[in-house]
């Protein structure tokens, strides 16, 4: 008593050879997404690196404006088409220019 036929026998052949394809494309692309996954990581772990270096040339500095003040502040800076952040170090630095200037009279005046 036969089990299977040359036909079944030949449907369950392709049927493995099919199989055996579809998993060694379902292993490229499994590898393909491993290989991109560590790029990006490695990516990241970089432009990590590069920002910690970057916040030690910098310090934050904030403020708390009322929403009636910070409203009139965004509505300006908008209508200046700058950034609120460089608005705020263009200000520090001429207040900073301002300062240096005073403090040179001082010496000059002092001097005389």
């Amino acid at each position: 008593m036969k089990i299977f036929d040359d036909e079944g026998i030949g449907k369950i052949s392709h049927h493995i050879e099919s199989l055996s394809k579809d998993m060694h494309e379902i292993k490229k692309s499994i590898l393909e997404k491993e290989v991109e996954h560590k790029r990006l990581l490695k990516k990241e772990k970089e432009r990590k690196e590069s920002l910690k270096k970057a916040q030690k040339k910098f310090r934050n500095v904030s403020t708390n404006l009322n929403l009636e003040l910070y409203e009139k502040f965004e509505k300006m800076v908008k209508e200046k088409n700058i950034t609120k952040s460089k608005y705020v170090q263009k200000i520090i630095l001429d207040d900073i220019k301002e300062y240096e200037k005073e403090e040179q009279n001082k010496k000059t005046l002092s001097s005389s």
